[in-house]
C-alpha cells in the first residue's frame, strides 16, 4: 500500500506534546494507523524508583487490529525503546 498524506483523517498525539521525551504520534487514514515513535521518557526526581515512563497507548492497544507499522525518526533510546510495548505479541 503506498501511503498518501492527503488521505490522513486523524492526527493522534499520544505523548511527548510540550516536553522531553515519550515522544509518539499516531497518524489515520482509511482503516490503517502509523504510529511515529515510540517514545519513552526516563524519570524525573518526583518519579525516583521508577526504571521509564511511557505514554498511554491504549489508544493503540484498542485499535492494534489497525496498524500498519511504526516509523522511528532517529534511533535514540529515549525514541525506540518502547517498539516493545507497541509491536503486537
Amino acid at each position: 500500500m503506498k501511503f498518501q498524506w492527503h488521505k490522513i483523517s486523524e492526527v493522534i498525539p499520544l505523548g511527548g506534546l510540550g516536553e522531553f521525551g515519550m515522544n509518539c504520534m499516531a497518524l489515520r487514514w482509511q482503516d490503517d494507523i502509523l504510529v511515529i515513535d515510540a517514545g519513552l521518557m526516563f524519570p524525573e526526581e518526583e518519579r525516583l524508583g521508577w526504571t521509564f515512563v511511557v505514554p498511554d497507548i491504549s489508544y493503540l492497544t484498542e485499535n492494534r487490529d489497525q496498524s500498519a507499522g511504526i516509523v522511528l525518526t532517529t534511533g535514540t533510546r529515549t525514541i525506540s525503546a518502547g517498539c516493545r510495548g507497541y509491536c503486537p505479541s
